[in-house]
């Protein structure tokens, strides 16, 4: 289980102090319901846009060779896939919803009222745990 401190700097081109009042667990099969209705709603082509080679090969040029080189264009591909995700959230609200829900102990409701820096860190949040990318190729690839 991640633990989120209950104050984080989020670093951007001035520090900002998110609360953070949640602790997120790993991505399990019964959220797999959850990402195929995000990735449905939102549409597979935006998604799969994301691993596209070329994107893929971009990502990793933008990267100086390190050891860390695969983490690193792991964690641009999360944080370019909570932008779609961001960017159509009206479409797949509601699962975006539950999703956060089940993976933090909140409510559909508590969610709903969170900030809006807050709710939108924990998407990235829940984009940066180990394992999600893999769930979420995979729920892919039963929708396309």
């Amino acid at each position: 289980m991640i633990e989120v401190t209950e104050k984080e700097t989020m670093e951007e081109a001035t520090a900002v102090i998110i609360e953070k009042p949640y602790i997120l667990r790993p991505i399990e099969a019964d959220d797999l319901d959850y990402l195929a209705g995000i990735i449905d709603k939102i549409g597979i082509d935006k998604i799969a846009e994301c691993f596209d080679k070329k994107e893929i090969n971009k990502l990793i040029d933008k990267k100086e060779d390190s050891e860390d080189l695969i983490k690193e264009v792991g964690i641009d591909l999360m944080v370019k896939i909570a932008s779609i995700i961001v960017k159509n959230y009206r479409v797949a609200k509601s699962d975006i919803y539950s999703l956060l829900a089940s993976v933090s102990g909140l409510t559909v409701d508590n969610i709903a009222h969170l900030k809006l820096p807050v709710y939108v860190q924990m998407i990235i949040d829940v984009f940066k745990q180990d394992g999600f990318i893999d769930s979420f190729r995979v729920a892919s690839s039963l929708l396309g």
